[in-house]
C-alpha cells in the first residue's frame, strides 16, 4: 500500500498513527492490501461525487479541543468514551465526508493520550 497514494485520496499526510498502521498492512497479502485500496478509492470517488465541503479547519480545531478535555477527563473509561463518540458522530446526518473528518480528529486525539500514557 503506497502511502502517498493514500495522502492524495485523503487530502493530507498521514498521521502518525496511520503510517504505522499503512507500514503494518504492507506486510498483508497482496490481494488482501489490494481490497482496502480499492475501498479508499471507492470512498474518495463517492465523496468527489457528493461534493460536499469539507469541514472548516477552525470548527475541526475547536472540536478537537473539546475531545481533548472529554477524553483525558474519561481516563479510565477512555475506550467505551471514545466508542460512544464515534458512533454519535456517524449517527448524524452529515454528509460522509465530514463524518470521516471528525472521527479522524477523535481518533488523532485518543491515540496520542493513549500514546502518551503508554497504552499503546
Amino acid at each position: 500500500m503506497n502511502p502517498a497514494e493514500i495522502e492524495r485520496l485523503l487530502s493530507r499526510p498521514l498521521t502518525h498513527a496511520e503510517r504505522q498502521k499503512v507500514d503494518w498492512m504492507n506486510g498483508w497479502e497482496k490481494d488482501t492490501q489490494t481490497v482496502v485500496m480499492g475501498m479508499l478509492q471507492a470512498v474518495y470517488e463517492a465523496g468527489e461525487k457528493k461534493g460536499a465541503p469539507a469541514v472548516a479547519p477552525d470548527l475541526l480545531e475547536k472540536y478537537k479541543e473539546r475531545m481533548v478535555n472529554e477524553l483525558d477527563y474519561h481516563g479510565f473509561v477512555r475506550e467505551e468514551s471514545y466508542t460512544i463518540m464515534a458512533h454519535a458522530i456517524m449517527s448524524t446526518d452529515l454528509p460522509d465526508n465530514q463524518k470521516f473528518e471528525y472521527v479522524q480528529v477523535l481518533d488523532d486525539v485518543y491515540t496520542d493520550l493513549q500514546d502518551k500514557e503508554g497504552k499503546l
